[in-house]
């Protein structure tokens, strides 16, 4: 008899870790097919939640809590730091107006993005820009 549970217990563990490999091989390419996407799509301003888990068939609840759980990052503060590494690259690089830089990274609201970039930076998104040129 207990040779016999001995072997049962050995079986149900080797279940178990197959079905765990499976199950993080999956989760690795459902994060590394949800992260290429947001990456190529962040910078459209109607890019959200319900979309992106609509586009991986899921719900919005379990797209937010899967991305947490695999990143440490929320779903949209990921979007939002691709938005702000954009609209920085662009502050340097450019000289295109606020307007123009805030319009392509996928944000429509001047007042909310002034306000995020603030939050991030610490300046304002001009005074981002008159700093890393090096005028003031």
């Amino acid at each position: 008899m207990d040779e016999l549970e001995h072997l049962v217990v050995g079986i149900c563990l080797k279940v178990c870790k197959y079905v765990t490999k499976q199950k993080e091989s999956k989760n690795v390419v459902l994060l590394e097919t949800m992260t290429a996407y947001i990456e190529r799509k962040y910078m459209d301003h109607s890019l959200d939640l319900e979309t992106i888990a609509g586009k991986f068939g899921l719900s919005g609840s379990y797209a937010t809590r899967f991305f947490k759980d695999q990143t440490g990052c929320s779903l949209m503060r990921y979007i939002d730091s691709l938005r702000m590494e954009e609209a920085k690259r662009l502050l340097k690089t450019t000289e295109l107006a606020l307007k123009e830089i805030m319009e392509e990274v996928g944000y429509v609201d001047i007042t909310n993005f002034i306000r995020k970039f603030k939050k991030v930076e610490g300046v304002t998104p001009i005074q981002y820009r008159n700093l890393t040129r090096g005028t003031v």
